[in-house]
C-alpha cells in the first residue's frame, strides 16, 4: 500500500509504501533534496516518544530513499494512531515535519492479509 503527498503544482513531496511480510513490514519513504543526511528521518506516532532516527539509503532522481523494517509491535501502535510525523532536518539547519495520515491504514492491512492469506 502507498501513500503520495503533493505540492499544489502536482510535484510529489513524500511517498510511503509498506510492504507486508509473515513478520512484519518493510516501510519505504521517498523524501526530497534539501535534506541533511546525517540527522537521518525520526519517526513519531501522535504523541508518542519518537522512534529510533533512520538513516537514509540513497537518492535518485525523484528523492531520496529510506527503508525499515515494521515488527509487529510497531505495526500495532501504527494502526491505533492517527498521525505518523516524519521529521528531518533541512540543509537551512531547521526542522520539518512532514505528518502522514494513518486514517483508513488499519484497513488495508487487513485486506492485505486477508489477500495474503493471513
Amino acid at each position: 500500500m502507498s501513500q503520495d503527498q503533493v505540492q499544489q503544482n502536482g510535484q510529489r513531496l513524500l511517498a510511503v509504501e509498506i510492504a507486508m511480510q509473515p513478520d512484519g513490514g518493510i516501510a519505504t519513504l521517498l523524501l526530497p533534496f534539501g535534506i541533511l543526511f546525517d540527522r537521518g528521518v525520526t519517526p513519531q506516532i501522535d504523541d508518542q516518544a519518537p522512534l529510533e532516527p533512520l538513516r537514509f539509503k540513497m537518492c535518485l532522481p525523484t528523492g531520496c530513499i529510506v527503508t525499515f523494517p515494521l515488527d509487529q509491535a510497531t505495526l500495532e501502535k501504527l494502526r491505533s494512531g492517527s498521525t505518523l510525523k516524519l521529521t528531518v532536518t533541512t540543509a537551512a539547519n531547521t526542522a520539518l515535519t512532514f505528518p502522514i495520515s494513518l486514517k483508513g491504514l488499519t484497513a488495508a492491512l487487513d485486506r492485505l492479509n486477508a489477500i495474503a492469506g493471513g
